[in-house]
């Protein structure tokens, strides 16, 4: 008795030793073929992203700039369309080479032209392989037929027909209805932040939303088996109202480019804001592109010249730097200054003479601005030297940024003040030896439009959210930035500038509007050649920046036309050039904003 017992527990241990052995095996069979059964199970088990719509840009007036359309994509997927399977029937390997066929002929795709798109994508998109892209009406209906469903009469079961390893993939595709109108501003949106411009990289986490994801189980032929657990719905982007108007816009575009064209210019700009608050109504480049066929224009016109290109300004400056000098009390209002006869030299300072050779000798500083003398203004400049210089140049804003809602805006480019120089404290006045934009200009000057107190330039005014419902207020923030002069100054450069326009013999003369007070002032400015380390002789920047009505102001607008050919015989200064363009969009912007006329004589 005792001899089987022993014996039964002689077998059973090595029943259990060899339980355990086989158990160690298995273990190690899949700890060694673990990667390749993941691999094989991630290969049947695909993950969807439900992709959000993006929202939309809308202008002031509610016209559509910016919309995304679904689209449709037929992909296929290689491995289910060309690799061998094992045991598989030769009915089967015929069909997916007829599947082929019929998506070449579908499609309207070569012959063999699948195929040859299978063997060269790599394998790491091998199993999606987008065939067709945006597929039309009648492509699509032609693959519903093929998709189905139908009577079976052998298995009498309601069966879908489905083409074997295909599949339509669906997508949002960004549009802009107004096409070329507003590129540099509402740009264009790429598939990542770093791949978009203008207001849809700005705001491009606002308005991309958050996608979705769905799990499904698929067999070999990519067709859903099952769906998984872990389905997340995607969050649609929200939508922006901007200040910005079509019509404004056309009108600041379509003078702009004419301007440009009549004078063979490299480039132009041009902006018109509202002094009150900031909003900007237009903003236009020259040249300009399609954003919906990026690859048919150069890099250089993509760029929006009003807040990324630093230049040097010429004598847009002057109200500026003088209306600073006056607030800090380094001149009085009666000043008087000598203006040489047209010929200044100091030590240190060089030799400064008058545009075009005129000759000057004591102005008020009202006349330095309407006759826009180069000396009067270098004398206020040695009048605040160098840190008092400095000083109003950060009172007016030149030496930070704007902050305005597009990406790129470059910060003001001022030497340090320990390389200043006696040649700067009298170059700076008339707007050499700094690098500014033309936002930046504008801003100061809506500053002296309304009274003195500076604005923030803003493009969007409003967030939207899916529903229509305001969530946000975007723009004027008068609280953090405040006044930068004061009323009495400001009211003495209006006079000062109403003059530049309105005199007989003020430079800006080119901007009078019969109906409308225009204040304003020219700029012409040298272009500074690095390579030869001197001011061109035959390349100008031509700049006008002008407003009205002259009481209540509700635009001010700035154009600044770059190299126009002065070989053309036609003039190159900013009041040849600029003046009238800013005179035909104001004329424009005040009658569609139905401003009352105003007459020069209540002024």
């Amino acid at each position: 008795m005792k001899r089987n017992n022993h014996r039964m527990n002689l077998i059973f241990a090595l029943i259990l030793a060899a339980a355990c052995a086989a158990a160690v095996k298995c273990v190690l069979i899949v700890s060694e073929k673990r990667p390749e059964l993941e691999e094989r199970l991630d290969a049947f088990e695909v993950t969807v992203d439900k992709r959000a719509r993006r929202g939309v840009i809308v202008d002031a007036r509610g016209n559509l700039l910016a919309v995304s359309k679904l689209k449709e994509d037929v992909f296929i997927d290689g491995a289910a369309m060309l690799s061998p399977y094992k045991n598989e029937s030769r009915r089967h390997y015929i069909a997916r080479y007829e599947t082929i066929a019929k998506l070449e002929e579908l499609l309207g795709l070569p012959d063999c032209s699948i195929e040859k798109k299978i063997y060269k994508t790599p394998k790491d998109r091998y199993r999606h392989i987008i065939v067709a892209r945006g597929i039309n009406q009648e492509q699509r209906t032609k693959f519903d037929k093929i998709f189905e469903y139908r009577w079976d009469e052998d298995s009498e079961e309601i069966t879908r027909s489905r083409l074997y390893g295909t599949g339509i993939d669906y997508r949002w595709e960004r549009e802009y209805p107004m096409g070329r109108l507003f590129c540099h501003t509402v740009g264009y949106a790429g598939q990542q932040k770093t791949g978009s411009e203008g207001l849809e990289r700005y705001y491009f986490d606002l308005l991309s939303g958050e996608k979705g994801m769905q799990r499904f189980l698929v067999d070999s032929g990519r067709r859903p088996v099952s769906r998984l657990g872990g389905e997340t719905g995607a969050k649609n982007g929200k939508s922006i109202i901007l200040n910005l108007d079509s019509v404004i816009q056309m009108f600041a575009s379509d003078a702009l480019e004419k301007r440009c064209e009549k004078f063979k210019a490299e480039s132009g700009f041009a902006i018109v804001m509202n002094p009150q608050t900031g909003g900007v109504m237009a903003m236009a480049n020259y040249p300009d592109y399609d954003p919906e066929n990026l690859g048919q224009s150069e890099p250089s016109s993509r760029r929006n010249r009003a807040v990324t290109d630093l230049f040097e300004p010429g004598s847009v400056v002057k109200p500026l730097i003088m209306a600073g000098a006056v607030d800090m009390g380094a001149v009085s209002k009666g000043r008087i200054i000598d203006c040489e006869d047209g010929m200044f030299y100091r030590r240190g300072s060089g030799r400064i003479q008058e545009y075009n050779y005129h000759r000057y000798g004591n102005l008020p500083l009202k006349e330095i601005l309407i006759k826009s003398s180069n000396i009067g203004m270098a004398k206020i400049g040695l009048i605040l030297k160098k840190k008092g210089l400095h000083e109003c140049l950060e009172k007016i804003g030149f030496t930070y940024k704007t902050d305005i809602d597009l990406p790129g805006e470059r910060s003001p480019k001022i030497r340090p003040l320990d390389r200043w120089t006696g040649y700067s404290v009298t170059r700076i006045p008339f707007g050499q030896e700094i690098g500014i934009t033309g936002i930046q200009i504008l801003r100061a000057y809506c500053a002296v439009a309304n009274g003195g107190r500076s604005v923030r330039p803003y493009l969007a005014k409003a967030v939207i959210d899916n529903d229509g419902n305001t969530v946000q207020q975007l723009g004027a923030d008068f609280e953090r930035y405040g006044k930068i002069f004061s009323e009495d100054t400001c009211d003495f450069i209006m006079d000062a500038l109403a003059g530049v326009v309105n005199s007989e013999d003020g430079t800006g003369k080119n901007a009078a509007m019969e109906d409308y007070t225009v204040f304003g002032k020219t700029g012409t400015a040298n272009i500074y050649d690095p390579a030869t380390g001197q001011y061109s002789n035959k390349h100008y920047t031509a700049s006008f920046v002008g407003g009205a009505p002259f009481k209540e102001p509700r635009a001010v607008v700035l154009v600044s036309i770059r190299k126009p050919d002065r070989s053309l015989g036609m003039g190159y200064s900013g009041g040849r050039v600029s003046a009238p363009v800013v005179k035909e969009i104001l004329d424009n912007t005040l009658d569609y904003l139905n401003v009352p006329p105003e007459k020069t004589s209540e002024k």
